[in-house]
């Protein structure tokens, strides 16, 4: 907590792995988590950042000189490390998501219908499904709608958030972002706007190696494969989450 709380925090997870370096010790993967604010619980807003380290290995003992290299810095670390309660870390086993393919033929597809006796032909309940409003056909959305908005100067937005929603997820060591519009109107400044390099450059510092982008007009909508971005199973954000909301939080240029 305080003054530069993110560059101390960062120093001090990189002293750690230093540390187990110079031991002669070898770690299969590392992380280092910084996640910075505003304290704003009591006087004045105080700059904090909480510190996260993983690692994982195939030596126990190499695991468990990480667990103790993390209890010095709360006495000989940087001034002001608090919140150390829980003692050291236990060495547990990690189970890793490894994706593959298979041979088509190794895979019989099967289909099964469940259908309701409410909502058989001729039963009461079949009514309520006719209500439905039809599909709109491909067709008649293919082109996408004229948008009079303005990213600057529209309603003085200033973040992708102010026009769309969004919402994300993994996709084994890949995740999508599926972003839709808020209104007919943003459609149009949305699909020529945001496009798959300008959010492959978005996100590059957290790893993505591609991104594919899907166009879905008749929602509204574009959907985002982010390709490699989930491989380091040690993040926070193992099952990208946050990715979405991260996403709305690009400016408007």
């Amino acid at each position: 907590i305080g003054r530069d709380a993110r560059a101390k925090a960062q120093s001090s997870g990189e002293i750690i792995f230093a540390r187990i370096k110079e031991a002669g010790f070898t770690l299969r993967n590392c992380i280092v988590e910084c996640f910075s604010g505003q304290d704003v619980t009591g006087p004045g807003d105080i700059e904090q950042c909480v510190l996260r380290v993983a690692a994982s290995s195939y030596s126990r003992d190499a695991l468990v000189r990480f667990s103790k290299e993390l209890m010095p810095l709360i006495t000989a670390g940087p001034p002001g490390t608090t919140g150390y309660a829980s003692g050291r870390p236990v060495v547990h086993q990690v189970f890793r998501y490894w994706p593959c393919l298979i041979d088509r033929d190794a895979v019989e597809p099967k289909v099964e219908f469940i259908t309701s006796a409410a909502l058989a032909p001729g039963a009461t309940g079949s009514a309520s499904a006719k209500q439905r409003p039809p599909a709109l056909p491909l067709s008649a959305a293919a082109e996408p709608v004229a948008s009079t908005f303005s990213p600057v100067i529209s309603r003085g937005r200033r973040c992708l958030g102010d026009i769309a929603f969004a919402r994300s997820g993994d996709k084994g060591t890949s995740a999508n972002v599926g972003v839709i519009a808020r209104s007919t109107a943003d459609y149009g400044f949305l699909n020529n706007w945001l496009t798959a390099p300008r959010v492959d450059a978005y996100f590059r510092p957290l790893g993505v190696t591609a991104v594919t982008r899907y166009e879905l007009p008749n929602l509204e909508a574009l959907n985002f494969i982010l390709h490699g971005i989930l491989r380091d199973s040690l993040q926070t954000d193992a099952q990208g989450k946050a990715l979405g909301q991260r996403l709305l939080q690009m400016p408007l240029e």
